[in-house]
């Protein structure tokens, strides 16, 4: 039993080194490659959508942020933790599928969660105060909200734009 260890040469304990010829060769281990580039946009969503929801479990006071409270309108505040968890890993998911109309798919549930979210921003900017309930001036309003317009905006174009890619 001892003579069948690979690092025993020849039965003896202590010859620990065995020339380069001996040396068992490993099968090449296979790449994950990622299907294609990606777009930063969709990046900034995924890493959004993750700290979002790790946020929420975290603290529940943060589902009062204009853009997750417009969420969670349509969930329970852990449902809604778990299910931008889920929408996050279907997008991470989509990157390294092959099959672009799969991938585009995958991403879907991302792209119907920012325009909730930017609906909400959007209504924050028109009402002229947060989803709290904290008024302000409705420059101030637009100043802070505009990222989340601008991030469903540009995330539906990066999709389309994939989506025409060959």
């Amino acid at each position: 039993m001892i003579d069948e260890l690979p690092f025993l040469k020849n039965g003896r304990k202590g010859a620990m080194r065995q020339s380069p010829r001996q040396r068992p060769v490993l099968p090449p281990v296979k790449s994950v490659k990622l299907r294609r580039a990606i777009p930063l946009i969709i990046i900034y969503a995924i890493v959004q959508h993750y700290l979002w929801a790790a946020m929420v479990l975290w603290d529940t006071s943060t589902t009062q942020i204009t853009a997750i409270a417009t969420l969670n309108n349509f969930a329970v505040i852990y449902y809604g933790a778990v299910n931008l968890f889920v929408v996050a890993a279907l997008a991470t998911i989509s990157a390294f599928v092959q099959e672009r109309r799969t991938a585009i798919f995958l991403m879907l549930p991302q792209q119907f969660i920012l325009p909730l979210s930017a609906f909400g921003a959007l209504a924050a900017m028109w009402s002229g105060h947060f989803a709290d309930g904290v008024i302000r001036p409705h420059a101030f309003l637009i100043a802070d909200q505009a990222p989340a317009v601008l991030l469903a905006i540009f995330h539906t174009a990066a999709i389309i734009r994939l989506n025409g890619h060959d």
